[in-house]
């Protein structure tokens, strides 16, 4: 069934009421009778068609003892199958100038190509083969748990901010599997066999899984008899339904650990709970993170960088999934500059916000900031489809994303101030603090 959905127009308001900025696209959404959904929208702006496939599976569907499964399919899924060798990808696509890529995530896993449109209808052949005929045994799983140990090694073993980063999911959250890591423990992943491997494909990479998102330089009537032709002869299974995670319990009191590393300045990494994507909150989540932490002008970078030269770098962002996330502040501090310091600066500026909002001016400016950024990922195919598959896939619906985008113009100073109180509470936080070796802060 093809169902054509309304005509998306949405005026920001960048400058002023009366100096809109329009964002215009259709989206054709099909639905094949094996619970395959699928998003197009055709443009022609560009001579570039971007294909996506979005999978309803990522480390928070993983069980205990087999943490790395999603993130392992990224890498397994290129491994080749009984019609086509592990190396099809790159001579049939990127050999001829498609980029092709994947990334895992705690909520999904997501494949795209971003190529000429000549190129398409091998992408879908390709990526429907995989997902039909995908090749594995024991040999091939050992050798690719081997590259992903590098993997690991290099992006938290032997990196600072990595390692920091996994502690602080691990102590943020004690019972809610956002705890674990995305690229896995090595100890589950050095325990995995074929057999799990063959029982979380055939659960989570099927048809009704799965939303393929089609974006840019194609022929709309052919390209959907082509994923139907390719796609449409996958049996069609029950769609996974999520499994129950129990609510994470709300902290009551500040977490801290202390870490040594190889840094040449002590570095501290703070996550305070907050809300998830569904709640209404995350808007104004967003442009408060916007204005206290988001570049050079931000107010802690001016206050704790510039004029009080505590840290050298200071950033922040608001990080809110499907499920209740974190907001996540940074900083490296200046040599002989006690962490200590840094704090009192930060609850000054927190407190500051909790008893007297934000100006105006700084909420139009987030606002501005928020509506360009979002403005610029649209007009390119990958950025357009990237956002139609995370938000489907994500809190589902994608046609309304424009509509919810809205939200940010109903935010008010008094919401910056209510979600300030709320959730930016030291009770409510943890820290992770990072010294030189043998410099560790006792």
């Amino acid at each position: 069934m093809v169902i054509r959905s309304f005509f998306l127009i949405l005026c920001f308001l960048v400058v002023s009421c009366n100096s809109p900025i329009d964002v215009d696209f259709d989206i054709q959404r099909v639905t094949l009778s094996n619970g395959l959904t699928i998003l197009l929208v055709e443009d022609h702006t560009v001579p570039v068609v971007s294909f996506q496939s979005w999978f309803r599976v990522g480390s928070v569907d993983e069980i205990r003892g087999k943490t790395g499964l999603a993130h392992l399919f990224e890498h397994l899924m290129f491994k080749g199958t009984k019609n086509f060798g592990p190396k099809s990808f790159l001579t049939l696509l990127e050999s001829k100038g498609a980029e092709v890529n994947a990334f895992t995530t705690r909520d999904y896993t997501a494949y795209y190509e971003n190529m000429s449109a000549p190129l398409l209808q091998k992408a879908i052949e390709l990526e429907s083969d995989r997902l039909k005929y995908l090749n594995i045994d024991q040999y091939l799983l050992d050798q690719e748990i081997q590259v992903v140990f590098e993997e690991r090694k290099m992006r938290v073993d032997n990196s600072p901010r990595g390692k920091m980063n996994e502690a602080l999911w691990q102590l943020a959250f004690q019972r809610h599997p956002y705890r674990n890591p995305v690229i896995g423990y090595p100890r589950d992943l050095a325990h995995l066999k074929k057999k799990d491997l063959d029982s979380f494909f055939k659960k989570f990479y099927q048809p009704s899984n799965l939303i393929l998102v089609v974006v840019g330089d194609f022929n709309m009537e052919k390209t959907v008899s082509e994923l139907k032709q390719f796609y449409g002869n996958i049996p069609r299974f029950t769609r996974p339904s999520r499994k129950t995670i129990k609510d994470e319990p709300w902290p009551t009191s500040e977490k801290r650990l202390k870490m040594d590393g190889y840094v040449s300045s002590p570095m501290v990494l703070y996550g305070y709970r907050v809300s998830s994507a569904f709640d209404r909150d995350s808007y104004a989540l967003d442009l408060l993170s916007n204005i206290l932490f988001e570049g050079e002008s931000s107010r802690a970078y001016q206050k704790i960088v510039e004029k009080e030269e505590i840290a050298l770098s200071l950033s922040g962002s608001n990080f809110t999934p499907r499920y209740p996330g974190l907001l996540m502040i940074s900083a490296v501090l200046r040599n002989g500059k006690r962490l200590s310091d840094l704090e009192s600066q930060l609850e000054l500026l927190l407190k500051k916000v909790q008893k007297e909002g934000v100006s105006d001016q700084e909420l139009e400016s987030a606002r501005k900031q928020i509506v360009a950024d979002t403005i610029d990922t649209l007009r390119s195919p990958f950025g357009l489809a990237r956002t139609l598959g995370l938000v489907e896939v994500t809190v589902g619906h994608a046609e309304d994303f424009l509509n919810d985008f809205k939200k940010y113009f109903d935010v008010t100073s008094n919401d910056i101030k209510r979600v300030a109180k709320k959730y930016l509470d030291p009770n409510h936080r943890v820290v992770i603090e990072m010294y030189p070796k043998g410099k560790n802060k006792k």
